[in-house]
């Protein structure tokens, strides 16, 4: 099949404000995440649990939308240092607040965020095979 200069020049302009549009949407959204950085909304009840290939926490209302940003991590490397600060942040913002909503089961709805991520942290280490020294250092860097 045979694409025409006119053709390419529309494909590529037509790239090119797709690109623009999300550039746009990036920056506003990130924008928007920087001023609610730190800030959980007096609303917020508890918190809303997903595990894949990220894990996510977020704070959300008793309707359980959202109140305040999500942190995530990769949940293939928990001794990565972008991992181990987005646990601590997790502790710090969010360890308080009991979970209301876990689609997967990870936990029971009212049980605390830092006591479910110990629970998560300890069996990714059995499940990993570190040894004593690497579980006390993750701990240690966490907080827990």
């Amino acid at each position: 099949m045979k694409i025409t200069k006119n053709q390419l020049r529309k494909m590529i302009q037509e790239e090119k404000l797709k690109l623009l549009a999300e550039t746009k949407t990036r920056k506003l959204v990130r924008r928007k995440l920087m001023l609610r950085e730190n800030a959980v909304s007096e609303t917020t009840a508890g918190a809303y649990i997903t595990d894949g290939i990220y894990t996510e926490v977020e704070p959300i209302d008793a309707d359980l939308r959202s109140t305040g940003p999500s942190i995530q991590w990769s949940s293939d490397s928990l001794t990565s240092p972008d991992t181990l600060a987005s646990l601590r942040k997790v502790v710090s913002l969010y360890g308080n607040l009991e979970i209301l909503d876990d689609p997967e089961g990870l936990s029971y709805p009212g049980t605390p965020v830092w006591e479910w991520l110990e629970a998560y942290i300890q069996e990714t280490i059995e499940n990993e095979g570190f040894d004593e020294d690497e579980a006390d250092e993750i701990y240690t860097a966490i907080g827990i």
